[in-house]
């Protein structure tokens, strides 16, 4: 027995981040950082370690067993911008009525931060101004 297991080949991972990504149709994967859990985590416990999943509808955030920990509507994204705050960085998206921090710490939180941010920005689609009446009519 012994023998076979050296021999045989170690078992499979039961999901990786492709076939995870594979499966939600995400268009690419990004650090999230730390992410405070609305329910099941005490105030003062840190911020759980998650990956962005940056699908073409929406943005999963995934824990290090990937589980969904948030899914974030794209179509009601109204802003993604990150942030300096006591030496480490946020990145903060609102939509809706809901807002998530993402917190960066260390020495490439800026970068990881700014990495989020813009990938978030490329996704999302602004709002298209509204021209004043008067001006529509002359147009």
């Amino acid at each position: 027995m012994f023998l076979a297991s050296i021999l045989l080949p170690g078992a499979k991972p039961d999901t990786t981040l492709a076939d995870t990504a594979a499966r939600l149709g995400a268009l690419v994967i990004v650090n999230g950082g730390g992410y405070q859990l609305e329910n099941g985590q005490l105030e003062d416990a840190p911020p759980s370690p998650v990956q962005l999943f940056v699908c073409s509808e929406r943005i999963w955030a995934l824990d290090s067993h990937l589980h969904p920990v948030l899914l974030i509507p794209i179509s009601q994204i109204s802003s993604a911008t990150a942030a300096e705050s006591a030496g480490d960085w946020i990145v903060r998206i609102r939509w809706a009525d809901r807002t998530a921090d993402f917190h960066y710490h260390g020495i490439f939180a800026e970068h990881l931060a700014r990495v989020a941010e813009s990938t978030l920005r490329s996704v999302t689609h602004p709002p298209l101004p509204v021209l004043p009446q008067k001006r529509a009519a002359t147009a």
